[in-house]
């Protein structure tokens, strides 16, 4: 895609060479520009040839990346963030695509084992213990890859014919961990496990605008700002973001000040485009009262149906009401979740404790 645009740019201005020139200087211009488009056309060549080589590769070697893991599961997908995921998608603005990408085609090409319900919670159930440890540079790029990340969410929940196309059909959306043929969840499922999911996302950013630490606050706005195409996507979820950054426009920072401004700006821009909670969840009804899941403990977690009970903390989906409520923005240590799963969870809905 990045080669259509200067091949159709060059390919313009040949036709419109300045009439006025010289002969001798137009027929010299037309073959320069004419030389160039060839030039571009076999390196694009060469690189759709390379790019199905090595998509060939993955396809044919991915069937040993994870082997059956039995009860360890869990544990292998957060090895795959720790040593694989996070140490890249904040390298470099390239490298966080990569990242997205590369998890993109893992589910596309139906690897087995691979659960891309479970990779999508364990990336999304806590973004600020990221945002925390990240450098100025390393909080941009990690927006970057959120973006990308979320933007593809977005995509599958587009509508039930690309679910079931890009989706259902694949291992990643199975409901069992380990049986690789096993019943897909549903895309009403789907919808409510991404509800969660931005529920969470808002929870965690909320955690770091109020810190009281300057970097995770300025991380924050860097992350908001480069994932505001995609997130908060709700008029509420937008309204709760809007109270706390407004509360940073009088910072006494200046720095973190004008950023808290600009990133409010975009807030306005794109609030009139979003969508209300319904909308959101393409009609399909919500129960009044269900919460996202508690940060610790297999206790908390309520099920969502079967995709939730993939994710690992499936709760269904909740109403969000005018003002934040304790399960959306509370603040929560920066410990990661116990990474102990069954192979199968229930989607009833289970008790939580006290």
């Amino acid at each position: 895609d990045r080669y259509v645009p200067p091949i159709g740019s060059m390919m313009g201005a040949a036709m419109d060479v300045d009439p006025r020139a010289a002969a001798a200087k137009r027929k010299k211009d037309r073959e320069r520009l004419q030389s160039n488009i060839e030039r571009l056309k076999v390196e694009l060549k060469a690189q759709e040839e390379r790019n199905k080589s090595v998509l060939a590769h993955l396809k044919a070697s991915c069937g040993t990346w994870f082997a059956e893991q039995g009860n360890r599961s869990a544990e292998a997908m957060n090895l795959f963030l720790q040593h694989c995921i996070f140490p890249r998608c904040v390298f470099s603005p390239a490298d966080a695509v990569y990242c997205a990408e590369f998890v993109r085609i893992t589910h596309a090409q139906g690897t087995p084992y691979f659960s891309t319900l479970q990779y999508y919670d364990k990336l999304l159930r806590d973004t600020s213990v990221h945002i925390f440890s990240c450098t100025e540079r390393q909080a941009v790029n990690l927006g970057r890859f959120l973006n990308e990340s979320i933007k593809l969410l977005i995509h599958w929940k587009s509508s039930e014919a690309v679910y079931r196309s890009e989706c259902a059909s694949l291992p990643g959306f199975s409901v069992s961990f380990n049986k690789v043929d096993a019943k897909k969840a549903s895309y009403e499922d789907y919808i409510k496990v991404v509800f969660k999911w931005f529920c969470k996302i808002l929870k965690s950013l909320v955690h770091c605008l109020e810190s009281s630490e300057y970097m995770e606050v300025r991380n924050a706005l860097h992350v908001l700002t480069r994932t505001i195409d995609v997130f908060p996507g709700m008029r509420k979820l937008c309204e709760h973001l809007e109270r706390k950054v407004d509360v940073l426009r009088s910072e006494e920072r200046k720095d973190l000040q004008i950023q808290a401004s600009q990133y409010y700006t975009m807030l306005q821009k794109v609030k009139p485009k979003l969508l209300t909670q319904d909308q959101f969840c393409c009609g399909f009804a919500m129960k009044q009262g269900d919460r996202p899941a508690a940060a610790d403990g297999a206790a908390g977690r309520a099920a969502a149906g079967k995709a939730a009970a993939v994710a690992e903390a499936p709760a269904t989906a909740t109403t969000v009401k005018d003002e934040p409520s304790a399960d959306v923005t509370k603040a929560r240590p920066r410990t990661p979740e116990a990474t102990e799963q069954p192979d199968q969870l229930s989607t009833k809905p289970v008790a939580s404790s006290p």
